[in-house]
């Protein structure tokens, strides 16, 4: 499976879960590169730097973009 190119933007301190639309998820920063717990890491095919989150209710785990920096957003 191909990883996509673009990930979907940062979506606040209280994100919604795509799966189970619970309001509450665990954030993890992963450098870019760095695979997912229990993935294989292999050369060349990693993920970009990202947000990494993780519903509290359900365990899915999807990938956003960092957070903007406010004084870049303009």
């Amino acid at each position: 499976m191909t990883e996509p190119t673009t990930l979907p933007p940062f979506s606040g301190d209280d994100p919604t879960c795509p799966k189970c639309s619970y309001t509450e998820a665990y954030t993890h920063y992963r450098a870019a590169g760095e695979p997912r717990p229990g993935e294989l890491m292999i050369r060349g095919r990693g993920r970009p730097e990202r947000l990494e989150r993780c519903c509290q209710r359900c365990d899915f785990i999807w990938d956003e973009a960092l957070n903007t920096p406010q004084e870049q957003r303009s």
